[in-house]
């Protein structure tokens, strides 16, 4: 996606402080921002958004632009996972399948399903691809599997914070 806001005009009405940008001088008369206002607005997706000539952004994207010049070419994936937090050391660039790797299941335990049989299965996908890990007759013994095969093949994983 190209980015309609560039890193000189973000550096000229803007400073960065802390995950937020303030406003340092009025980009259009009409603005309801002032001076020394932090910009954007808390979505209740957690997300910090913000409207700059018409045009929204992730706060997230204009903190990138700020620091890096342009948008990555895929994403930007916030590190610990909590999109509310928009520090420029928080932020790594990913795409689809990277960003989706640091992700935590609510409530059931992803890539493990239990069979008609009453077995556990254990699969995980990985470069586009699902790779089928097994059937156990415990619940834990495929939560070990799945764990085991997420650490070889996600880049991103939760767990390797836990390894």
């Amino acid at each position: 996606m190209a980015a309609c806001v560039t890193q000189e005009f973000l550096k000229e009405h803007f400073r960065y402080e802390d995950g937020h940008l303030y406003v340092i001088k009025k980009h259009a008369p009409r603005s309801k921002c002032h001076v020394g206002d932090k910009i954007g607005y808390l979505h209740p997706s957690g997300r910090y958004r913000a409207v700059i000539h018409g045009r929204k952004y992730g706060l997230h994207q204009l903190v990138w632009i700020f620091f890096k010049g342009e948008l990555p070419e895929f994403g930007i994936d916030h590190e610990d996972r909590n999109p509310g937090n928009n520090r420029i050391g928080n932020l790594r660039e990913c795409n689809a399948s990277t960003n989706a790797q640091n992700r935590i299941g609510k409530g059931k335990r992803l890539g493990v399903n239990k069979t008609y049989s009453g077995k556990w299965l254990a699969q995980i996908g990985a470069n586009g691809k699902r790779e089928h890990l097994g059937t156990f007759e415990t619940k834990e013994e495929a939560i070990a599997a799945r764990d085991a095969a997420e650490l070889r093949l996600h880049e991103f994983s939760p767990l390797k914070e836990l390894a």
